[in-house]
């Protein structure tokens, strides 16, 4: 099955004259066209869930959106290890969607609100027609944490595409230590499934707070923006009524009409700026270096 799209959020179906390509430029599969609107193919879909770490704004479904629930798990078990939900996994598993959704700033995040050592178990990718696209784009991902430094002393998430029970694996385990463990996973699962579910900003912005202040910029590139109005604006407002986040809004003082800017709403889709008859908006990010 093929990402679900919310054409709420996706800037492509919101106006005509979006220029947002970003699913479909990071689909490796060409899976992804796009004409007026946004259409995937089932069929050369292999549901890697890149497309969804790509789109700005949210509209794909991927593996960020379970991300919530599975560091609430990762955090009661002492296996600390990530599988794929698409296959059987061991009792140390918690299941996300294809790890393709996951983001180089995801993946930083994880690592950083779990505070433990983390294994990404990439054995079942070798039988995946997704597993030639995504486990080659997880290790540029995690390259690029490394590279930023984000996340001090902490260590890297691993791919282990030979996973097997671990020195800390409940296998090993008295049957009392098993049923306690057992126990505390899964009240701790039903307590993260309840929770909650946080934007990908909001969880950046979470994991920034536990980081250096110069690392910072680097986890919130992707999600932190500063739209603002330059000196040409007239306040016509054809920007606010196409925004799918809500970070330009359309108000009213002293009978005039007025543009009114939120930033802490802004995905930096850009869409404003393709609607702008005089290119009186600008989006800048928080920080100007990208990767995948």
């Amino acid at each position: 099955m093929s990402p679900a799209l919310d054409t709420s959020r996706c800037v492509r179906n919101r106006h005509f004259k979006a220029s947002c390509r970003a699913c479909a430029a990071a689909c490796p599969r060409d899976a992804i066209t796009i004409d007026r609107h946004v259409h995937i193919g089932e069929e050369s879909c292999s549901e890697c869930g890149i497309c969804s770490a790509a789109c700005p704004t949210g509209a794909l479904a991927g593996a960020a959106d379970d991300l919530d629930a599975a560091i609430g798990r990762l955090a009661a078990i002492p296996a600390q290890s990530v599988g794929c939900r698409q296959v059987l996994a061991g009792f140390g598993d918690t299941r996300l969607r294809c790890f393709g959704g996951l983001s180089a700033r995801d993946l930083a995040a994880m690592a950083i609100l779990t505070e433990r050592p983390l294994v990404i178990n990439v054995a079942p990718c070798g039988k995946c027609p997704a597993g030639p696209d995504v486990i080659p784009l997880l290790r540029k991902r995690l390259e690029s944490v490394a590279a930023a430094g984000v996340l001090g002393s902490r260590p890297l998430p691993v791919l282990r595409a030979d996973f097997g029970p671990g020195p800390e694996s409940p296998t090993g385990a008295s049957r009392r230590g098993f049923l306690s463990l057992f126990a505390r996973a899964a009240s701790q699962a039903r307590q993260s499934d309840g929770a909650p579910q946080r934007t990908r900003r909001e969880r950046h912005q979470v994991a920034a707070d536990r980081v250096d202040q110069d690392m910072r910029p680097w986890l919130l590139a992707d999600t932190l923006f500063t739209p603002h109005k330059l000196a040409s604006c007239n306040d016509c407002c054809r920007c606010a009524l196409v925004c799918p986040s809500g970070a330009l809004q359309r108000t009213r003082r002293n009978g005039r009409k007025l543009l009114t800017v939120t930033a802490d709403a802004c995905t930096g889709c850009g869409l404003c700026i393709d609607m702008c008859p005089l290119d009186a908006l600008d989006v800048p990010s928080a920080h100007s270096t990208t990767t995948a």
